[in-house]
């Protein structure tokens, strides 16, 4: 999965800076999702294992619907149950601070200077400008690319790896079994952005998602999976 963000990458830095900027933020949206999916159908897995405490405790149930606020606050809790329930390492990516030289760090105010602080950094600019109903303008395209980069690079231990002939997606932890992820998948080469999750019968759920065309066109449609999300502990117990 990693290679295909870095062709994303390339393609964003063809684009004009308004262009430019609407298609890095939907990359990362792609990119924290599927970080955090991966790691959601791991903690749940290991929780059906070892019957452990989640700590931090999630709730799995937000990942149904995340705006990006949430997906940075899901991603660090994520990162941290992880790191807690066995997957050394997971968690120094998005901590360790990033090096003073990287451009990326001019979109900080007061967030801290690694991957936590950056993506707080973007969802701010985000809610600041069109997509967040204020006005258009103020981009660091050359800085916003770094902080894919740099996000990209952190957080690929916790990717998926795509299986190109399938489109299957797994994930391969450190000292633990390769995991199928069964929530999300590719499509004719291309990773889709999910909109919803929403449980139906028969232990199954039905994800609304978006594929990226190109940089200007994408489409809509609907697929069936496993609802692993209603298998999380919180989880089990709201349906109790």
């Amino acid at each position: 999965m990693l290679r295909m963000i870095k062709l994303q990458i390339a393609e964003a830095r063809k684009l004009p800076p308004s262009e430019a900027h609407s298609f890095i933020l939907a990359v990362q949206r792609i990119l924290i999702q599927h970080y955090c999916i991966g790691l959601a159908e791991w903690l749940i897995r290991h929780h059906q294992e070892t019957n452990s405490e989640l700590t931090p405790r999630i709730d799995f149930d937000q990942l149904r619907r995340p705006s990006d606020g949430t997906l940075v606050s899901l991603l660090c809790d994520l990162t941290a149950a992880a790191e807690n329930a066995g997957w050394k390492g997971i968690s120094r990516g998005v901590w360790e601070p990033i090096d003073q030289q990287r451009p990326c760090l001019r979109l900080l105010e007061h967030e801290k200077s690694d991957v936590e602080g950056v993506l707080n950094a973007q969802v701010r600019r985000r809610n600041s400008g069109p997509a967040g109903h204020g006005l258009p303008g103020g981009f660091d395209i050359p800085a916003e690319i770094d902080a894919l980069e740099v996000v990209a690079e952190r957080l690929k231990n916790g990717l998926p790896i795509v299986q190109t002939e399938t489109g299957r997606l797994f994930l391969s932890p450190a000292h633990s079994p390769s995991l199928e992820i069964r929530l999300l998948k590719v499509v004719d080469g291309k990773l889709l952005c999910f909109r919803s999750i929403s449980s139906s019968s028969g232990g199954k759920c039905r994800i609304k998602v978006q594929r990226q065309l190109s940089a200007a066109e994408r489409d809509e449609f609907e697929y069936e999976a496993d609802d692993i999300l209603s298998l999380a502990p919180e989880s089990r117990l709201r349906l109790a």
